[in-house]
């Protein structure tokens, strides 16, 4: 894979449990962070064509991109991906470790709409 391919800057989020002020819990989404660092990637975000959205759509009904990231082998499909600067927000499926290399995962995903 050519790292030019690779050029949208992507937060790895992880459902987060949250104490509210009523010392009640519930979970929101926070960056993932690594040894106090903001984990971010770099992948290529890809709406799918007609014909591949078709197919996808056969496993789940609102899919609406392929996300192509270098292997990370620690990879959570539970996690999901926010385009950096921008309010895009992806929820995953499981990621296909392409070739089983472990050097390129392709993950698809339904685009999260705001408010939802």
């Amino acid at each position: 894979m050519e790292a030019g391919t690779l050029r949208h800057r992507l937060e790895i989020q992880a459902a987060t449990e949250v104490r509210d002020e009523q010392g009640g819990v519930r979970f929101d989404w926070l960056p993932l962070r690594v040894d106090g660092r903001i984990q971010v990637v770099w992948g290529r975000v890809e709406p799918l064509r007609t014909r591949e959205l078709l197919e996808a759509q056969k496993l789940e009904a609102r899919i609406s991109h392929r996300i192509t990231l270098r292997y990370y082998p620690d990879f959570n499909w539970q996690w999901r991906l926010r385009l950096v600067n921008t309010l895009r927000v992806f929820n995953l499926l499981p990621a296909r470790n392409i070739d089983e290399r472990n050097r390129t995962l392709e993950v698809l995903a339904m685009e999260v709409l705001p408010g939802g």
